[in-house]
């Protein structure tokens, strides 16, 4: 689920904030919200000029801009996701204060523990464009780079649950449905000694680094560019400690139904470097004594993490109900099968250079 897909009727229009607060710990407020949420944390339409969905969440909630004048709109979030509830709150109030206006300010909310009852309120930050380019990548990779260079210190009692399993436990996955992954993998030309890297990760033999803060769900749809050219990172409720690798993947190879891209393998070695560049200055440290090995556990994750993806796929495709249309499917499927083919490439390429140790070297 992600914020502000939707471009104003009238994008000349400005943003112009109501009554706000600057509040504790950088988070801004606005101290009259109360006139456009009802106690059920819905919308009141009474006190509201016009609304419009931007999209919905997967428990069917709205995520809406809603304007309080023709001049003046905002954002309104509902719980989207029960699994998720007051997590985006928390790191609001705990973590991105601490970063540059990387992502859209937070006005309001109805405080922690109202559950299905619970919203937030954001500034409505224009138009956005959900386009894959190379720049734009890079410029996400050096912010995630700052962020998963902060102190754990910054993150202590943050759920240690993401959107989707742990890596090890994806491998876990795949191994039980061992029979599954053989007949893919055969179509595929994928040679069956990839299932013995698959046990090496589901016995926790490779992943072994340090943890970081990770956005959780960084896909094409959580960040964008806006019309002034500044970049967003968006929806920070699958936020989490996990491998560095978590946050990469979902930069580079994760695919999505509704934000198609087409990844390449010079781009993949861009992104990867800058990151690991980046990190490296950030930490007063050499990156290029540790990219190829870096690189190596990158491409293990990311065709691992692949190919449990085009499993997930192929149920959603043997639905008659689907929550995507079908085609959008096909699509992500062909877009998933062609990063997985590719680092496992890339993987084969590190393997042969670096005689190939079941270690991960940390940044």
């Amino acid at each position: 689920m992600t914020l502000l897909k939707v471009p104003f009727d009238n994008p000349s229009q400005p943003f112009v904030p109501l009554k706000e607060i600057r509040g504790k710990g950088g988070v801004d407020h606005m101290d009259n919200s109360g006139q456009y949420v009802l106690p059920d944390g819905t919308l009141d339409d009474r006190n509201i000029w016009r609304r419009e969905t931007l999209n919905q969440g997967m428990n069917g909630k709205l995520v809406e801009r809603f304007y309080v004048s023709p001049e003046r709109s905002y954002v309104f979030k509902p719980l989207t996701n029960d699994a998720t509830e007051d997590r985006e709150l928390w790191v609001y109030q705990h973590i991105l204060h601490l970063f540059p206006k990387i992502y859209p300010q937070l006005l309001a909310s109805s405080g922690p523990g109202r559950g299905e009852q619970s919203w937030t309120i954001y500034e409505d930050i224009g138009p956005l464009r959900h386009e894959y380019s190379l720049q734009h990548a890079l410029r996400v990779a050096k912010e995630m780079a700052c962020w998963h260079s902060r102190p754990t210190t910054h993150w202590d009692g943050i759920p240690a649950i993401g959107p989707k399993p742990p890596i090890e436990q994806i491998a876990s996955e795949l191994l039980v449905r061992a029979d599954e992954i053989i007949v893919v993998m055969k179509q595929m030309g994928i040679s069956n000694r990839f299932l013995e890297d698959i046990r090496l990760v589901a016995e926790g033999q490779v992943f072994t680094g340090e943890k970081v803060l990770c956005h959780g769900d960084l896909h094409l749809g959580n960040y964008a560019e806006t019309e002034s050219g500044e970049i967003y990172i968006l929806d920070w409720e699958h936020a989490h400690p996990n491998l560095p690798l978590w946050d990469l993947y979902h930069l580079i190879d994760m695919s999505h139904p509704l934000f198609p891209k087409q990844m390449t393998s010079a781009d993949r070695e861009a992104i990867l470097n800058c990151y690991i560049d980046q990190t490296a200055a950030l930490r007063g440290t050499q990156g290029n004594q540790n990219k190829d090995s870096f690189k190596q556990d990158y491409y293990l994750f990311a065709a691992l993490f692949s190919l449990w993806m085009l499993l997930l796929i192929q149920g959603d495709l043997r639905q008659e109900i689907t929550l995507w249309p079908k085609d959008k499917l096909l699509t992500q499927w062909e877009e998933t099968s062609s990063n997985l083919m590719e680092c496992l490439e890339l993987l084969d390429a590190y393997k042969v250079e670096s005689n190939y140790i079941d270690k991960t070297v940390n940044l």
